[in-house]
């Protein structure tokens, strides 16, 4: 199913600075960042299966242009595929050893094993990955320990930890 089409009504954007070269790049840069904004308002509101029917001035003005702007600088430094995509060509390997051996796991594992150790590499990169929200913190509990209970969770947590620790170290 195709989408409507909707109209919108833009505020024009007049920037007014010299020289005339630099006032046309910026004209056409807000212009663009405009485009922007509105597109990703509409593909929300596909997603949300909420219709776009009207957009107020507000919506798209100065000030909206500045949060959007702000976002889009946020996200293009961090996405999420790039950090994962750099999880598991630099961390992923080095990680499954070290949680391996902090699991105290044969070389040789059966399939619960394999699939233990998949999952808490499955958390650490869940966890990674988070990282890459404008909002974003982390605490050991994400790796799902609670800090009682169960020791194989806490000697994951030593061992990302460590790990993490031992990396930022050596790329100092």
């Amino acid at each position: 199913m195709k989408p409507a089409n909707v109209c919108v009504s833009i505020p024009v954007i007049a920037v007014q600075v010299s020289p005339v070269e630099l006032q046309a790049a910026m004209q056409e840069q807000l212009e663009g960042l405009q485009d922007a904004l509105i597109r990703s308002l509409y593909l929300a509101s596909l997603e949300s299966r909420t219709p776009l029917t009207q957009l107020s001035d507000s919506a798209i003005g100065y000030a909206a242009l500045k949060q959007f702007a702000e976002a889009e600088a946020i996200s293009k430094r961090l996405t999420k595929d790039a950090v994962s995509l750099w999880f598991d060509a630099a961390v992923s390997s080095d990680l499954m050893l070290a949680l391996a051996n902090a699991m105290k796991l044969p070389d040789e594992m059966n399939e619960e094993q394999q699939a233990k150790l998949d999952a808490a590499l499955t958390q650490y990169k869940a966890l990674v990955t988070s990282l890459a929200s404008p909002k974003a913190s982390a605490s050991l509990s994400h790796c799902g320990a609670n800090g009682e209970g169960d020791s194989s969770l806490r000697l994951k947590e030593i061992a990302c930890v460590s790990f993490f620790s031992q990396r930022c170290k050596a790329s100092r």
